[in-house]
């Protein structure tokens, strides 16, 4: 008898852990229900704003590479990044870049002077020429195959010292090593899949887009963006059906190529401008639990067309921090209805 219940209870385990695993499959494509790596488990992470002192922060990381350091960036151009990669590239340091060929308003003999000054240094550079993307606009680094940077900045001096931006410094091991694989893949000009990216990336155009689609569809309380522009239909048309029952706000530049708010609502204060620092963040937080941060604007192309990469952030602390900045630039912008688009340069 005993033999029998002992076989019957070994069945009953083996089916609750058969039903288990295939709930943990599930949850692999469910950004609320936590598959992501928990940053308050121990694992060392920052948060930079600019233009508070990030540019010290960034070389001093950039010169603590020992072994490699891989990046994807639309464009470098401050020279004192470019002088700590040449240092590294000299210390033996095995330094790879992958970046954008023709980035806007730049002329294609700027790159292939950048590009030959690089590798005379011994730094392995490559574009996306054949990545069959229309703009690598990845800020992204990975240091000695065990911390990464994500960010909504280049490396340029306005990036450090004039614009708002962000950036995000951890070192999940897990995250690492998606991030290695994506990067192999790019430098080869591999197509990336739904197997290469962990549960905290977003990497357009993959999976950019249902994410972010997803996360705003479920918020049910809040929906906070700070971003250079909102152009995107889809994401348009989300945020008007939410706007009549969630508290949504919205800090984006002040001057946009393309205006779009006008879709959106002008009532209850929901869309502020502001001119000075520029917007060039790429934020949106849900619910004050999931912040969206990385290289992607909120249009169509980006989504759809570039090589963006960006994280879910669900740290309570690092969200304080996003929070204090938001509100604080918040009370300096002003209301939608404020601005005289005709004299302020609309």
């Amino acid at each position: 008898m005993k033999s029998i219940i002992g076989y019957i209870v070994a069945v009953i385990l083996l089916w609750a852990g058969a039903i288990y695993i295939s709930g943990q499959d599930t949850l692999q494509v469910d950004v609320w229900s936590s598959p992501r790596t928990q940053m308050s488990q121990g694992i060392g992470w920052d948060f930079w704003v600019s233009p508070y002192g990030v540019q010290d922060n960034l070389l001093e990381r950039m010169s603590q590479a020992k072994y490699s350091l891989d990046m994807w960036f639309y464009r470098i151009t401050l020279s004192e990044a470019e002088q700590m990669m040449k240092n590294l590239a000299t210390l033996w340091v095995d330094v790879r870049r992958i970046w954008e060929n023709r980035p806007y308003e730049w002329i294609d003999q700027a790159f292939l002077k950048t590009k030959s000054r690089m590798e005379a240094y011994g730094i392995y550079v490559t574009d996306d020429e054949h990545m069959w993307l229309n703009f690598n606009h990845t800020k992204a680094i990975i240091s000695d195959d065990d911390r990464f940077l994500i960010s909504t900045a280049n490396l340029t001096y306005t990036s450090v010292s004039k614009n708002r931006e962000y950036r995000f410094v951890w070192d999940d091991p897990l995250v690492v090593d998606s991030l290695q694989t994506i990067f192999e893949k790019d430098i080869l000009w591999q197509k990336v899949t739904m197997d290469d990216i962990h549960n905290s990336l977003l990497v357009c155009p993959v999976n950019c887009r249902q994410q972010i689609e997803l996360l705003l569809s479920h918020a049910n309380k809040s929906i906070v963006i700070q971003a250079q522009y909102i152009q995107d239909n889809n994401l348009i048309d989300i945020l008007q059906e939410k706007s009549k029952d969630l508290d949504i706000q919205i800090i984006t530049w002040k001057w946009q190529d393309e205006w779009r708010l006008d879709d959106l609502w002008l009532d209850n204060d929901h869309v502020r401008l502001l001119s000075d620092p520029y917007i060039h963040a790429k934020n949106i937080l849900i619910d004050d639990t999931i912040l969206i941060m990385g290289s992607m604007n909120l249009s169509q192309n980006a989504l759809d067309n570039n090589r963006e990469i960006g994280i879910l952030i669900d740290d309570s602390k690092a969200i304080k921090n996003f929070s204090r900045q938001f509100d604080t630039d918040r009370e300096a912008a002003k209301k939608y209805d404020e601005w005289n688009f005709e004299t302020d340069g609309f």
